[in-house]
């Protein structure tokens, strides 16, 4: 079933969720998928990367990504409208930094991709 916004179930399973693969389209428009670290701040799906990825490259020349997560059987797929997060929203380095102990600074060697979901697809809840 495909909506718009995460329920509160689908909010606790990307907030507990240490990797989700992230898919994104390359310029000759081929698919790339990556695992990635995911935050979820205010409804909206943060990414900490190296500026100079296939992803960060992609998501700047395309606008968008989808974030799944990893289990084929209960399925959690975000579809969105993806960008360099320039300022990066209060709260979301704090949110990492409780997730996964990582302390980074958006300092241009380090950026945050800021996912903004469209479509939300499910399998349960």
């Amino acid at each position: 079933m495909a909506h718009r916004e995460l329920t509160a179930a689908q909010a606790e399973r990307l907030s507990r969720a240490q990797t989700l693969w992230l898919a994104t389209v390359k310029p000759d428009i081929t698919a790339h998928l990556v695992p990635v670290w995911v935050v979820l701040h205010e409804d909206r799906l943060y990414v900490g990367s190296e500026p100079h990825t296939q992803k960060v490259r992609n998501i700047v020349a395309h606008g968008s990504a989808v974030l799944a997560l990893p289990d084929p059987d209960d399925v959690l797929i975000v579809e969105g409208r993806a960008r360099v997060a320039e300022p990066v929203a209060d709260g979301v380095l704090t949110a990492f930094r409780t997730k996964y102990g990582w302390e980074f600074i958006p300092d241009g060697q380090t950026i945050v991709i800021e996912v903004v979901p469209t479509k939300i697809l499910g399998w349960r809840a």
